[in-house]
């Protein structure tokens, strides 16, 4: 942990150090954000789907039915959205960072970039965390879009739910600030798992076996690291009232 707060004071300080490099900043928001809508679509929808179509069952106990939207919506923002589009971009965009950064690595590339005076930090991190802090807050916008579809589409089809109801008590019920405690942590989370990937991608050793170990490790570490890093946010938040 130590190590990998280190590696991120130091590409806050390549940040706004010269040459900035937008060119290579635009080129990680494709590949990490625009390259991983597909996937946050297709999981939001089918999240949304399946917590709907739960939601649903667990209140006909009750015969509260028309809460379902309310549950929906709450869980979404505050907790599924950010934590599910996150680990979808682990999967994808994080065990790639990881993976190309190892390779440099094992291949000396890294040692090159030092020898033409050029900071691996600043040309291999600092634009991945660019990308990251402005793509997983709006991917986690339209995987809570494409959640509420999913549940209000099979919600109010399969199950009968009056659209009406399930669109009022989403609006009565969800506040601003629980949409802010999506977006604080997604913030968060991109932070989280970009320094991880990007630390064992710039710790790699050991030949190819050594690029496959730290992908491993770099996936798991950061998606363990995620959901500790949601429990300390949400009591935090929690506890600001947020």
């Amino acid at each position: 942990m130590g190590n990998i707060f280190t590696l991120f004071v130091q590409a806050l300080s390549w940040m706004v150090r010269r040459p900035f490099r937008p060119s290579l900043w635009i080129q990680q928001m494709n590949e990490i954000g625009v390259g991983s809508i597909t996937v946050v679509v297709l999981v939001g929808f089918f999240s949304g789907a399946v917590f709907g179509l739960q939601s649903y069952e667990a209140f006909k106990i009750f015969q509260a039915q028309a809460f379902t939207g309310t549950a929906v919506s709450l869980t979404l923002t505050r907790e599924i959205a950010p934590v599910l589009t996150t680990l979808m971009m682990i999967a994808r965009a994080g065990s790639a960072m990881a993976t190309e950064i190892a390779s440099m690595k094992i291949s000396e590339q890294v040692d090159a970039l030092k020898t033409i005076a050029v900071s691996p930090v600043q040309y291999l991190v600092v634009p991945r965390v660019v990308a990251s802090f402005f793509m997983v807050p709006a991917l986690t916008v339209v995987f809570l879009a494409c959640g509420m579809l999913g549940a209000y589409l099979f919600v109010c089809t399969l199950k009968g739910v009056d659209p009406g109801v399930f669109i009022y008590n989403i609006e009565w019920y969800t506040d601003p600030k629980d949409m802010l405690m999506g977006i604080v942590k997604s913030f968060v989370f991109a932070i989280i798992f970009t320094m991880i990937c990007c630390y064992y991608g710039l710790n790699a050793s050991g030949g190819a076996k050594g690029v496959g170990r730290a992908t491993t490790r770099a996936v798991v570490v950061s998606s363990v690291a995620i959901l500790w890093a949601d429990y300390i946010l949400t009591d935090i938040l929690i506890r600001f009232h947020i």
